[in-house]
C-alpha cells in the first residue's frame, strides 16, 4: 500500500520504534526521492542529538549527517533492506563520526553522554538545585561512557535491545546485561547518596 504525500507527513516522533520502522519502509513511498526526504526529515534530529553526545562538535555532526545521506543517495541502487532504518543510520553515523575524529581533521570535545533532565528541571536547577536531581546527575556521571550511551539509546531514542546491540556492535544478550547493570548501578549509587 502506497502512502500519499499527506500520509507521509504524519508525525512519527511519539510512536514506538517498531511503528516508526514500519512507516519508514521504502515500500510505503512512491519513489526513492520521497522515501529519502522523509527519512531525512524524521531522523535528522535523532542523528544530530546522538552525534552531539558522541563528540560535541556541531559542525562535524552536521557534516557527517550530510555525508551519510549523500552516500545513501549515491548508493541507492545497491542498498539492501534493513530491519530498522533508525538503528542502521545511528550505527553508520557513529562510525562516520569516529572515522572523522581518527583522521584528526577536526578538534572536538569528547562525548560523555550527559543528560539534561528537562526544561523544567533547568529552571528548578537555576533557582535551587534539588537533592534528587543532583543525585541523579552524580549517579549518571559514575556510569561508564558505554553504559551512559546504552541508557541514552534505550530511554532517549526508544531503541529496542536488538537495535541497541546493532548500534553498539554487541550481541542482543549483551545489550540486556549492559542496561541492566547500568540501571542497577544507578540504583545503588542513588541509594548510597541518600
Amino acid at each position: 500500500m502506497k502512502l500519499s504525500s499527506i500520509h507521509t507527513r504524519l508525525s512519527i516522533e511519539n510512536q514506538p520504534q517498531r511503528e516508526v520502522d514500519k512507516l519508514l519502509l521504502y515500500e510505503n513511498f512512491q519513489d526513492y526521492e520521497s522515501f529519502y526526504a522523509e527519512v531525512y526529515k524524521q531522523l535528522f534530529q535523532d542523528l544530530f542529538s546522538y552525534g552531539m553526545q558522541i563528540c560535541g562538535n556541531k559542525d562535524l555532526v552536521k557534516d557527517c549527517i550530510q555525508e551519510l545521506f549523500s552516500e545513501l543517495w549515491k548508493n541507492k541502487k545497491t542498498l539492501t533492506k534493513v530491519k530498522s532504518i533508525k538503528s542502521y543510520l545511528l550505527k553508520c553515523h557513529k562510525r562516520k563520526i569516529r572515522r572523522e575524529l581518527k583522521k584528526g581533521k577536526r578538534l572536538f570535545v569528547a562525548g560523555s553522554f550527559e543528560f539534561e533532565i528537562s526544561q523544567e528541571a533547568k529552571l528548578i536547577h537555576n533557582q535551587q538545585l534539588s537533592k534528587k536531581q543532583y543525585d541523579l546527575n552524580q549517579a549518571l556521571k559514575d556510569l561508564t561512557v558505554r553504559q551512559r550511551e546504552a541508557i541514552y539509546l534505550r530511554f532517549y531514542n526508544n531503541l529496542s535491545y536488538e537495535q541497541i546491540a546493532q548500534v553498539l556492535n554487541i550481541k542482543t544478550k549483551a545489550s540486556y546485561k549492559l542496561i541492566y547493570r547500568a540501571l542497577s548501578s544507578l540504583k545503588v549509587i542513588i541509594v548510597n547518596l541518600r
